[in-house]
């Protein structure tokens, strides 16, 4: 509260002092990002997104391989770059970027979702493909680990075009979970208790998606 009053002397009386103010909540939310996106340049593939939290967000499907190469089939004739995607033979999971989400039939594959977060570390080796060496210079080198912080398998057709709506076209949030119910199919009171575990996963994404307002809850 001392530096708050100070502030609001300093620009009551027109005074000209530099003051560097900096709350434990903005240190989590905005400086911890910043340390992210300064990191994730190093880490993150081609296919993957940055959320607005700095986080990593990686997107996937997992099928037989005679699926997933169709799929690449579809994606090979929209002429899209073949750096937006990744096909990893060894679990059968497709990786791309969310403007393929179009090509993509979700009545037939659930969306896998991850989050990841870039640190340095001081242990790992080349074996290990969630860390990276960097080279700064002949003398200095870094490792950065991609950690994994949360994974997701949406499977509803209607709560994947939500998330679509929600965190890729920046949609209203009210009008997307309008449609959402409106749209969730509901045949048995077991739909009822799957529809709102999906909305409430949705909410939960908000965590790595966005970053907050205001200040923390005091318990």
């Amino acid at each position: 509260m001392t530096a708050l009053r100070l502030i609001k002397y300093v620009l009551d009386n027109n005074i000209g002092l530099s003051i560097n103010y900096c709350s434990p909540i903005y240190k989590h939310r905005f400086q911890k990002k910043g340390y992210r996106e300064r990191l994730q340049s190093y880490i993150k593939e081609s296919y993957e997104d940055l959320t607005e939290y700095g986080f990593i967000r990686r997107l996937s499907i997992q099928d037989i391989p005679v699926n997933i190469e169709n799929i690449i089939k579809v994606f090979n004739g929209s002429k899209c770059s073949d750096s937006l995607w990744f096909f990893n033979e060894n679990n059968n999971k497709l990786f791309f970027h969310h403007s393929l989400l179009k090509n993509i039939d979700f009545r037939k594959h659930g969306l896998i979702i991850n989050y990841f977060t870039p640190l340095l570390t001081t242990v790992g080796g080349d074996e290990d493909e969630n860390i990276k060496k960097v080279v700064l210079n002949a003398q200095r080198n870094i490792l950065i680990e991609r950690k994994l912080l949360h994974e997701i398998t949406i499977k509803s057709p209607v709560a994947i075009k939500s998330f679509q709506e929600l965190f890729i076209e920046k949609m209203n949030e009210r009008d997307v979970f309008k449609r959402f119910y409106r749209d969730y199919s509901l045949e048995t009171k077991a739909d009822i208790n799957e529809m709102m575990n999906e909305k409430d996963n949705l909410c939960y994404l908000k965590t790595w998606e966005y970053i907050g307002s205001g200040l923390y809850e005091i318990y």
